[in-house]
């Protein structure tokens, strides 16, 4: 297995991290609003293995997620807790506010693991590698050096799930060969790589069909012809029924276009915030989205902005020509 190590943290950082889980007895586990399967399936492999150990968890998510996923934790509560914690761990989350996370908490201890290249969390241990293509490649990888046998059949199978979503199916440009090293653990594990896909990507929804053809209606390209982009508002989505879940592969499919760098989808969500995908193969769209304040990756990054629909693409696409 590779190596538990990383440049941003050490084994002895490992061991000490995993000294403080076993002293505490009630553990509280974090993600970031709108969870999508990267967090989620951290949450619950982590929920999983402490439960197993006789830890008390509760994971708190700020808000509902836009599809949740068959690898949710067991206990699970929407902005607000019950327990008071003595130790707190934080997933695939960039920044505190973007997370659950009331000023009581502020004196507990942390625990930090994501791949955020633009993660600001100072946890008291952060397991932070912007190399690793999802969180939940990054978990398993630590849950190996704390304790290998936890990685069971369920951890396995959450922790694929996550890591084929961030991931894209192995599409996007952070996959690496330590990524289909951990695939490959994992699927030795027991988890099903084929079923997991299906369960991410496979439509329920036969409306999808009509729904991509409205929104592939609206690609402009650039006058350089290197960034494109696409209009989902929320009119079209009630129309047909559609769940997020359906635009899962829409930002791929644009980067398809010859010559195309930057890919970006514009999405009116039901709260009326309009929410920015950005996906590229050479720009450092991290940098753009923190223009804006957003973040996430080079070359995958997000931002959410409470602004009239045509403002935001016209503030983002000014930058984009």
């Amino acid at each position: 297995m590779a190596n538990a190590t990383s440049h941003t943290y050490t084994m002895k950082d490992l061991k000490e991290a995993w000294a403080l889980i076993q002293h505490a007895s009630h553990i509280t586990l974090l993600t970031h609003n709108d969870p999508d399967a990267d967090g989620m399936s951290a949450c619950a492999a982590l929920s999983h293995v402490f439960e197993n150990i006789g830890k008390k968890i509760e994971t708190i998510y700020p808000n509902q997620p836009e599809f949740p996923t068959e690898r949710q934790a067991r206990t699970i509560l929407i902005n607000k807790h019950v327990q008071k914690p003595d130790l707190i761990i934080i997933v695939d989350t960039a920044r505190f506010e973007r997370a659950y996370f009331p000023q009581e908490f502020s004196s507990i201890p942390l625990i930090n693991i994501d791949h955020h290249t633009s993660n600001n969390i100072k946890g008291l241990f952060n397991f932070v590698n912007p190399d690793a293509a999802s969180a939940c490649e990054e978990l398993f990888v630590i849950l190996h050096a704390w304790n290998e046998p936890l990685v069971d059949l369920y951890v396995a199978q959450s922790l694929l799930c996550g890591t084929l979503y961030d991931s894209q199916v192995f599409q996007t440009s952070s996959t690496t060969d330590r990524t289909l090293a951990v695939a490959l653990e994992l699927m030795h594990r027991g988890a099903n790589l084929f079923e997991i896909k299906n369960e991410l990507l496979s439509s329920k929804n036969p409306q999808i069909i009509a729904l991509w053809s409205k929104i592939l209606a609206t690609v402009t390209l650039s006058p350089s012809k290197t960034a494109a982009w696409v209009l989902i508002r929320q009119s079209d989505m009630k129309e047909l029924g559609a769940k997020p879940s359906s635009l899962v592969g829409i930002n791929n499919f644009l980067g398809q276009i010859c010559g195309i760098d930057v890919t970006a989808i514009f999405y009116e969500t039901e709260t009326g915030e309009i929410k920015v995908s950005l996906r590229s193969k050479i720009t450092d769209v991290n940098a753009l989205a923190q223009r804006f304040g957003g973040g996430g990756h080079k070359y995958a990054a997000g931002v959410r902005l409470e602004k009239p629909f045509d403002t935001v693409v016209a503030e983002v696409t000014k930058l984009l020509k």
